[in-house]
């Protein structure tokens, strides 16, 4: 359950550290010996089994697309924002050890980005770079699950992003660390305390939040498409739905959850924060 839910949103946590666990250049070894793999310098001489995008892709109507941070970052962090470092990047790996559909889904989603980034201007791709390393470092914050005060004033900041991804890291991070933001969540549902909702790596609760505040978790929304290709969750209904029809959680508990979507609208929209200042 734990491994699903982290597929879910968006695998931004597992896609933080790609690019920096191929930074360094490695060489490939053989039976007999260690050699160093010839340069690619151009995405057609990648493998023609991961490039049959590539005339489909040409042939298409040139399409200018809104590129932001928020709505690119994860192709930001594979593909990058230089194509030689990308094939510098698939340099370095062993492509015939990745799996196919993988490898040329990869390829296929990079070169349409590379395709899109043409659009851009200098200074808009400079922007760009600097918008994707803001966010970067503001998510490694997030998800270092450390009591840090100060991580903490920035959660409280940050909780009331139009960005999803940061939306829904800055909630997980303060609900567990913000004791207090905690306990008054728990006295708007009237309860005691909410830690059996957020308790270990389930960003159920979470996720149910972000779905009202800027995620589509709609049957034919993005966040379930992706969610649908673990062949365990059937394509085509949303995420409450599914939540509920798979018995990942009961009826009751998601009563629950759904009261403390509410109760923690009902804080974020009111003077709770100003009121209650961090002593840092």
């Amino acid at each position: 359950m734990d491994k699903r839910i982290f597929i879910i949103i968006g695998t931004i946590i597992a896609l933080l550290f790609a690019l920096i666990q191929l930074s360094s250049k490695q060489e490939v070894v053989d039976s007999s010996n260690t050699v160093k793999k010839e340069s690619i310098n151009d995405i057609s001489q990648l493998p023609k089994t991961l490039n049959k995008h590539k005339e489909v892709i040409n042939s298409e109507s040139s399409v200018i697309k809104n590129i932001t941070v928020q709505d690119d970052y994860e192709l930001i962090n594979v593909c990058g924002l230089s194509l030689d470092l990308f094939l510098e990047k698939f340099d370095l790996i062993n492509l015939e050890s990745l799996n196919g559909n993988i490898g040329e889904s990869v390829v296929g989603d990079c070169e349409k980005w590379f395709n899109d980034l043409q659009t851009l201007s200098q200074d808009e791709l400079k922007k760009l770079e600097l918008d994707f390393e803001s966010k970067k470092e503001l998510l490694t914050k997030f998800i270092s699950f450390k009591y840090d005060k100060d991580t903490i004033a920035e959660s409280r900041e940050s909780v009331y992003s139009p960005d999803y991804d940061i939306k829904l890291l800055a909630l997980v991070y303060l609900l567990r660390y913000d004791y207090a933001f905690n306990k008054e969540v728990a006295r708007n549902m009237d309860i005691a305390d909410i830690g059996y909702l957020v308790s270990g790596n389930n960003v159920i609760l979470e996720t149910l939040y972000t779905c009202k505040h800027g995620k589509n978790c709609s049957a034919n929304g993005s966040f379930m498409k992706e969610f649908c290709e673990d062949e365990d969750v059937p394509c085509g209904v949303s995420y409450q739905s599914w939540l509920i029809s798979s018995g990942e959680i009961t009826i009751n508990l998601y009563d629950d959850m759904m009261r403390a979507v509410v109760a923690i609208e009902n804080v974020l929209s009111s003077n709770w924060m100003t009121e209650h200042p961090l002593d840092i």
